[in-house]
């Protein structure tokens, strides 16, 4: 399933900035789409129409709530399936997370307490999703801010495991695993080397802030240096399908530009991709 997909670097499609996207077309090669843009509004933003009619899409959900300890929503997770069908996306994703307490949306990302009772669960739950869909569902690792005494498990193990049990694949979002390093007093190379780099699909890249020592997630800031050393450490070991910049604020177009165009000179120009004897770029839907 993973074979035939091509490599390139996309941003999140925002609102704000969809003229200032579609006036660069070519500086991307896909847009990363927030499914949950589509139940808050049946009428799709003019310029989203546009870049779609040129540019592939993804899609990252927010609130799957997979790590809740309760069934998924099906309400959701069949709206979900709908998207997929109006859009085509070429993989979907969401959080390793949970995001509603029996029912109730609180709004949040918060951490998993890893365990095997949680682990087995969540692993049963992907299942479930990969069962409406026939293309790549992924999840994704989220920054954190507190941890559990109890847990029985490191984070690298919890995700390895789960995507080994699932079949899933891995949307690894750099900015998170540097900020948790940061926070939570762990290596970030180290977490690299000891996860399958072979089931990442797709990298996160985006910028945060430094409140009181604590470094915090606002996909409003710059990438900072350490973020940009760890994505070309895994395009020195793997070739990502896709790169995708966030940025949810301060909508500085020429530093997503920029932002952009150092991402693609990182995946094109990496020793893993160089060493592939086919790769297939996302090129135009027109082509």
């Amino acid at each position: 399933m993973l074979d035939n997909l091509p490599y390139g670097v996309g941003i999140n499609y925002r609102p704000e900035i969809g003229d200032d996207l579609l006036k660069n077309i070519d500086c991307f090669d896909f847009v990363e789409i927030i499914t949950d843009l589509f139940f808050l509004s049946k009428d799709i933003p003019l310029s989203l129409q546009k870049i779609l009619t040129k540019k592939y899409c993804v899609l990252h959900g927010l609130k799957l709530s997979i790590g809740a300890d309760e069934g998924i929503d099906l309400n959701y997770l069949k709206s979900t399936v709908n998207v997929i069908n109006k859009l085509s996306p070429l993989w979907f994703s969401d959080h390793l997370a949970y995001t509603k307490i029996n029912a109730f949306d609180i709004d949040q990302l918060m951490p998993i307490r890893r365990n095997l009772y949680n682990k087995k669960r969540v692993i049963s739950k992907i299942k479930e999703i990969c069962s409406y869909s026939n293309i790549p569902f992924l999840i994704e690792n989220i920054s954190y801010y507190f941890d559990f005494p109890d847990n029985e498990y490191s984070e690298c193990e919890f995700i390895c495991d789960i995507i080994k049990g699932s079949g899933c694949g891995l949307l690894i979002d750099v900015n998170n695993l540097y900020i948790n390093s940061r926070n939570h007093g762990y290596d970030p190379y180290d977490f690299l080397e000891k996860i399958d780099l072979n089931s990442i699909v797709e990298v996160h890249i985006a910028g945060g802030y430094t409140h009181d020592e604590l470094l915090i997630d606002s996909h409003g800031h710059k990438i900072e240096k350490p973020v940009w050393e760890l994505l070309e450490y895994i395009c020195s070991r793997i070739v990502p399908h896709g790169i995708v910049l966030e940025r949810d604020s301060n909508f500085d177009i020429n530093d997503i530009l920029e932002s952009l165009h150092r991402a693609r000179e990182i995946l094109f120009n990496s020793p893993a991709y160089c060493r592939l004897t086919c790769p297939r770029k996302f090129g135009s839907k027109l082509e």
